[in-house]
């Protein structure tokens, strides 16, 4: 609580100095230092990584036509529209051009590293849930990394 205390200390004083456009720009370009600083470990990365399978992963199915709850075929799978919202929670302002060919090549990677099997299209609108955190994790420490390049940070 004490360093957010700080942060909006140092924003409001900030603020009285800074064009609105200069001063929001500053305010997000200061959180996503930090937030690369906090990063920048492995340990980092694989809290945020754990998080999004857990966010994620939190229903545990779907619901299907009707509203009815559908399970995953298996343990261990998240839906295609947990995984989209994720997508849109995490980039609202930049989404990818095309959802379902990010999710194909997810499904693609599991297929090739034998976690999910091509041919059984009980699966066809699942991710398992290691795939996605390899994902998120390598997307995390990737913006890390450049993050902390960017700001002259070792890394």
């Amino acid at each position: 609580m004490d360093e957010l205390a700080a942060f909006g200390g140092s924003a409001a004083a900030a603020a009285a100095s800074a064009p609105p456009r200069a001063f929001a720009d500053a305010v997000r370009g200061a959180a996503a230092l930090a937030a690369a600083a906090e990063l920048a470990t492995q340990a980092g990365v694989d809290a945020v990584a754990d998080w999004v399978v857990a966010l994620a992963a939190a229903d545990g199915g779907v619901r299907g036509a009707g509203g009815a709850w559908r399970p995953p075929p298996r343990a261990g799978l998240v839906h295609r529209a947990a995984v989209a919202a994720l997508v849109t929670l995490l980039a609202p302002d930049d989404p990818p051009s095309s959802f379902d060919a990010l999710f194909d090549a997810l499904q693609a990677a599991a297929e090739a590293g034998g976690a999910l099997d091509p041919g059984d299209e009980a699966v066809d609108d699942w991710l398992p849930a290691t795939t996605l955190r390899a994902f998120a994790g390598g997307a995390v420490g990737g913006m890390a990394g450049v993050l902390g390049r960017v700001a002259g940070a070792p890394g």
